[in-house]
């Protein structure tokens, strides 16, 4: 298993032991399989769906007890794997609880050029470039070599598609680690993803500051103490 799009660097194992008896290990295979598939952060290797025992109600809720507590550990190894990618669209709850904390996770952005438009969003995780977006075949000469590999990686994967001599299209959504990182994905060459991601007629960068501006602009208010005369 490895993460979608991210160099393998060999392979690195995580091993569960419980001193609980009760333990039911093929419910846990089945369960943590399907659950990994579903979230589509890395391929699985066995990908056939396997079939969950059936168990008392008892034993199946301390199974999935266990299950959160894997999927809690393995957050704070670094590994989401248990963990949906962040949606592409956000909901109408999100938006009304927008603080000023995280306003910028509540915009979509889109950045288009020559053989290529998509749309994405800021997530406290990288960038997610959104599904049905298209990338430009071409590369640069002086691209990063690490963006050729990373784009091969994706068309080996499925993520991108060839749709035509000129354009990839993106096939599912894809978490990028970075704006910048999703830009030079989608451009075949390296590019600033704060200058080139816009929303609403501004850039990202643009947006950023104005972000930054108003969180201080409003400690400075809230540090204001006003003293009535005596």
């Amino acid at each position: 298993m490895c993460a979608r799009g991210r160099k393998n660097f060999g392979p690195e194992v995580i091993f569960f032991v419980a001193k609980d008896e009760n333990i039911h290990p093929k419910y846990l295979e089945a369960k943590l399989i399907d659950i990994a598939i579903v979230a589509g952060r890395y391929e699985v290797d066995n990908d056939m769906t396997q079939r969950e025992p059936m168990l008392a109600r008892a034993d199946r809720n301390l199974m999935e007890q266990m299950l959160r507590d894997i999927n809690l550990i393995l957050g704070v190894l670094g590994h989401r794997i248990l963990e949906p990618l962040p949606k592409a669209t956000i909901s109408t709850a999100d938006e009304a609880t927008s603080t000023i904390d995280g306003p910028l996770l509540d915009r979509e952005f889109s950045f288009s050029g020559r053989n290529f438009a998509a749309q994405g969003r800021l997530t406290d995780e990288g960038f997610l470039i959104f599904n049905g977006s298209t990338a430009s075949v071409e590369e640069t000469a002086s691209r990063n070599p690490g963006l050729h590999l990373l784009r091969e990686k994706l068309l080996n994967d499925g993520t991108l598609l060839k749709i035509n001599e000129k354009q990839f299209k993106f096939t599912r959504d894809y978490l990028a680690n970075s704006s910048s990182q999703a830009a030079s994905i989608l451009a075949g060459q390296n590019r600033s993803g704060p200058a080139s991601w816009i929303s609403d007629s501004k850039t990202l960068r643009e947006l950023e500051a104005a972000a930054i501006d108003g969180k201080s602009n409003a400690t400075s208010k809230s540090s204001v103490v006003t003293l009535d005369a005596p």
